[in-house]
């Protein structure tokens, strides 16, 4: 496991984005052992309170007057 919390973050970004393209490359168990291993390093790591939007591929825009 990389002990360098920069290193973790590039790689945890990089699992979320091909989990979110359909193609993960890690289990669910797997990403969140890294998570806790980040949360353990380095707790005020900014991507530990980062929120991601929720991608809705049919969604529609609703303007209101």
């Amino acid at each position: 496991m990389d002990n360098d919390p920069k290193s973790l973050v590039d790689k945890l970004r990089e699992y979320n984005k091909a989990y979110r393209s359909g193609r993960p490359q890690i289990t669910d168990r797997e990403y969140d052992d890294l998570v806790e291993a980040l949360r353990e390093m380095d707790p005020n790591n900014s991507f530990l309170h980062e929120v991601e939007p929720e991608l809705l591929p049919n969604r529609k825009q609703i303007r209101h007057k």
